[in-house]
């Protein structure tokens, strides 16, 4: 069975612009996230998916080709990477997720193969912190998915739509962190994850380390603490 880990990225995101390429002490944000989903070992395959006009861009600041696609059909650009990769299963990781832990996406693809559903995630009922989100998809369910009569809305939100909609198997954490935020979506969340990165330097720390910086360090977990009831369904 062939896996590939599409990164889900673009320049012209509305709360953060251009988070994907912003600066975490030293790499960009897209960076950060493919480094991490190249450390999982059940991959073959790490693409990042992103619209036609943002392709050029991408691959200056980063050195990443990309698999680009029309901005506003995310749903055709998931699908062309992963047939491109002639990938089986797929996991969607979002490119304002820069601190992805390589074991939970390992995770849901351990489970993704062991049970007989179309898609798996760890965010339709939140446990794990905001900012380790990922599914797993059947690439053929996800193809005939995809010739449904959808709006451009909901070709470009698909995720949404189908949490609501269709058969999900749920990943959960052991304990319920979902108060933890370590999403990039606003410049307060750039500053938590860049005394994150900072703290650990080039490690690479899991969610639970994280998590631990960010009990031990109450000051910079209030920095977005604000935003801790938000989804992040801005997940462009």
């Amino acid at each position: 069975m062939r896996i590939a880990i599409i990164v889900q990225a673009r320049i012209h995101s509305t709360r953060l612009p251009r988070k994907a390429l912003l600066d975490i002490c030293g790499k960009t944000a897209l960076e950060r996230v493919v480094d991490r989903c190249k450390m999982v070992d059940g991959a073959d395959d790490v693409v990042v998916a992103c619209p036609f006009e943002d392709e050029l861009p991408i691959y200056e600041r980063t050195g990443i080709p990309s698999y680009p696609g029309p901005e506003h059909d995310l749903i055709t650009r998931l699908l062309g990477a992963a047939r491109m990769t002639s990938a089986d299963k797929f996991v969607r990781v979002t490119a304002d997720c820069p601190l992805i832990d390589p074991a939970v996406i390992q995770r849901c693809i351990n489970i993704s193969c062991a049970v007989d559903e179309p898609v798996v995630s760890n965010w339709v009922k939140r446990q794990y912190p905001n900012g380790q989100d990922c599914e797993v998809y059947n690439t053929r369910w996800f193809a005939k998915y995809a010739e449904r009569e959808l709006s451009m809305v909901d070709r470009e939100w698909f995720a949404l739509k189908m949490s609501k909609e269709e058969p999900v198997r749920s990943v959960v954490c052991p304990w319920d962190a979902s108060k933890f935020r370590m999403t990039l979506d606003y410049v307060h969340d750039l500053t938590v994850i860049r005394e994150i990165q900072r703290a650990m330097q080039e490690e690479i720390w899991g969610w639970e380390r994280c998590v631990q910086f960010l009990r031990e360090n109450p000051k910079i977990a209030n920095v977005n603490a604000k935003y801790e009831k938000e989804v992040g369904d801005d997940v462009h």
